[in-house]
């Protein structure tokens, strides 16, 4: 089983407790953080001894020690979205799991480093009060709401990864999962008709930008800021124009499929462009990875942009078709009110989050 866009790891988990191999691809680092985390067995005894010895070490050191990747822009942003007390714990955790990073552990110790690193970005990307300055982290909509935090970084931290311990300690992971940074669109990585089945949910036009939020964690877990823009503007819904032109015929009866756009303004023609070629990128590498008789299935929502609908779902199904594969299957189902990650604040959200669609897929045998 691959799902190539992991998210916080749902599909791969699922496989592995039905007893099937898995692979996760993100380019989110901390969704591949997550998905590592829920997905790797590990010793609860030596998770918890060694999220006490991290807050002991941190606590030796320096408040201005030195991180190399928190250059001035980052420094910048790290000023701006936490008080000084919470920035300078933050920093002397972070220096401590870098230095266990460099180290390139196995095992039971990779996995207890997996789990209080994601304990720091809990206490971080959270919808209300948390390490930051800011709320709404955790639905990708930080703003500042304070100058000032009375947070406790260490409690909060020791709390984090005790409570991440214990749920995989009553739910422990089977293994059998390998995930990985990738970019779907280009699976280099993965061989011909290797996969038996493919399971995704991908990121819809105007989708929510999860990395937006998750920057204020992964500040504090090696990635610099600029380094996470570029991940940001590459991602596949990417609010922004082509960075190649594509005047193929398959990329108009695509683009056609996505429904009729020529009244939107040219910013927002040019990124449904880069969506569409995005999604002919995605779909090709679907293809090609599968095995012949292989199946997959995407769950994808549509959206709405200026009031223009947009078929997100009819894009991906004719993208899979101009790829080889058939499709044999597709519902739509309602979100159920009380089951959808953001609160509906307009009635254009409204028409956004409304119904997905499920789509599966065959690629046929040609032999």
């Amino acid at each position: 089983m691959l799902d190539p866009m992991t998210g916080s790891g749902t599909v791969c988990r699922q496989a592995s407790d039905n007893g099937l191999r898995a692979i996760g691809l993100d380019m989110d680092p901390l969704a591949v953080l997550m998905t590592r985390t829920w997905t790797s067995p590990q010793a609860d005894d030596v998770s918890q001894a060694f999220a006490a010895e991290v807050l002991i070490e941190a606590r030796t050191l320096p408040d201005e020690v030195h991180l190399d990747w928190i250059d001035a822009e980052t420094e910048a942003f790290t000023r701006f979205w936490f008080a000084d007390q919470q920035r300078g714990h933050l920093r002397k955790i972070a220096a401590v799991l870098n230095h266990y990073r460099k180290q390139n552990l196995t095992g039971n110790d990779a996995a207890a480093l997996d789990i209080v690193s994601l304990a720091l970005s809990r206490i971080i990307v959270t919808k209300d009060n948390g390490a930051s300055l800011a709320r709404d982290v955790s639905h990708s909509r930080p703003h500042k709401v304070s100058e000032t935090s009375n947070f406790d970084v260490w409690r909060g931290f020791e709390l984090a990864a005790s409570s991440i311990a214990k749920k995989l300690q009553a739910e422990p992971p089977k293994g059998g999962v390998g995930v990985f940074r990738g970019d779907a669109r280009s699976m280099s990585d993965i061989g011909d008709e290797t996969i038996d089945a493919v399971f995704t949910s991908p990121p819809y036009l105007n989708a929510i930008d999860y990395l937006r939020g998750h920057r204020l964690a992964l500040v504090w877990l090696g990635h610099s800021l600029r380094e996470l823009r570029s991940i940001r503007s590459d991602s596949i819904g990417a609010e922004r124009r082509p960075d190649r032109s594509d005047d193929a015929e398959e990329f108009l009866r695509v683009r056609a499929a996505i429904g009729t756009t020529a009244q939107l303004p040219s910013r927002f023609s040019n990124m449904i462009d880069r969506y569409v070629q995005d999604l002919r990128r995605l779909m090709g590498e679907v293809a090609r990875v599968l095995k012949p008789n292989g199946q997959t299935t995407f769950v994808i929502g549509n959206s709405c942009l200026r009031g223009v609908y947009i078929d997100n779902a009819g894009a991906v199904m004719k993208a899979g078709e101009e790829s080889g594969l058939v499709v044999h299957s597709r519902v739509e189902r309602d979100l159920p009110e009380a089951s959808r990650y953001l609160p509906l604040t307009s009635n254009q959200l409204e028409k956004r989050m409304r119904r997905e669609v499920i789509l599966a897929f065959r690629k046929p045998n040609l032999n």
